[in-house]
């Protein structure tokens, strides 16, 4: 069992593989019985924000991501770059503020940069936020129809947002 923890309230990006991705491209990668957690945003199970490259069969399992925003159960900011083939199975995701999502905390992409999502699998995990909870992305930012491509995504699980803010996403 591992616990990666930032203790400082102004720190962001925090994952169980890497806080912080651009470019490059990961494969084969994973992480099991990982809590993540921490003050600052942008928490994710293997990224905690990803601006570039490719992350494709990896996998999170058995694991807790916590943090105040933009949490998600594989990447908790994406910010451009390609998610494939990859899963998250029997975790749990938890914002104690806003934009929780069992793949994705925040999709976005920055003008000018591209991002896809393909063939992700989210199984038996838990969603829980304040507000903007949502099985697969807690929050969609702009410009995402235009520089973004989203396809073959699968959810099952319980999502809840207290105050009912909860995306068919």
């Amino acid at each position: 069992d591992t616990t990666v923890t930032s203790l400082n309230a102004d720190t962001y990006a925090v994952g169980g593989m890497s806080g912080y991705k651009n470019g490059y491209n990961h494969r084969s990668c994973g992480v099991t019985n990982v809590t993540v957690t921490g003050n600052g945003t942008e928490h994710g199970g293997l990224i905690g924000r990803m601006n570039g490259g490719t992350v494709y069969s990896s996998y999170v399992q058995d694991s807790t991501i916590n943090g105040p925003s933009n949490v998600g159960g594989f990447v908790g900011a994406h910010m451009g770059g390609t998610l494939y083939t990859s899963t998250v199975t029997r975790s749990l995701v938890n914002a104690t503020d806003s934009y929780a999502g069992g793949l994705v905390g925040l999709f976005g992409n920055t003008e000018g940069s591209h991002g896809a999502v393909r063939q992700m699998f989210v199984t038996d995990t838990d969603v829980r936020s304040h507000s903007f909870a949502g099985g697969l992305f807690g929050g969609l930012k702009y410009p995402l129809v235009t520089y973004s491509y989203i396809e073959r995504l699968y959810f099952e699980g319980s999502v809840s947002a207290a105050d009912g803010r909860s995306s068919g996403w």
